[in-house]
């Protein structure tokens, strides 16, 4: 019964990797654009920390691809996430989903979360999940990082 859940919370999370990789997304800084690369995210990344939104919108609509907004989940992140919204209609969907299904607070720490998430479901059914090569394996962070 938990390994069904878990394959089904597992096909849900590489349903939103697959989306984002069709889209654009905006993002606070580099440490989360580092994030999002290291986990397999292959879209355009356009960063949006301390840039005026109006420019921001102006680069991410030039890629003329649908926009996922992935700003952190706490009072700045949730500012950014209306303001993006109003100003280009932008996606909130794929935010919401990797929030409820990872429980994410900050960007930066998805590589965190999805390793957690493997490890739980290697536990219980022992079947490898990086068919799609979205959700790193153990080390793998952590290597990226020092090349």
């Amino acid at each position: 019964m938990l390994q069904d859940k878990l394959l089904r919370k597992k096909k849900e999370i590489d349903k939103v990797f697959h989306s984002l990789d069709s889209t654009v997304v905006l993002v606070e800084g580099k440490r989360d654009e580092a994030a999002l690369r290291a986990a397999g995210v292959t879209a355009p990344i356009v960063l949006a920390g301390g840039r005026k939104a109006e420019r921001v919108a102006e680069e991410a609509e030039a890629f003329g691809k649908p926009v996922a907004l992935l700003f952190d989940w706490d009072g700045e992140g949730e500012r950014k996430t209306r303001e993006y919204s109003e100003l280009m209609g932008a996606d909130t969907r794929l935010r919401k989903k990797m929030k409820r299904l990872l429980g994410l607070r900050t960007v930066e720490e998805l590589g965190f979360r999805l390793s957690e998430f493997e490890k739980k479901v290697n536990e219980n059914n022992g079947k490898d999940l990086h068919r799609y090569g979205k959700v790193p394996r153990e080390g793998d962070l952590r290597d990226r990082r020092h090349r």
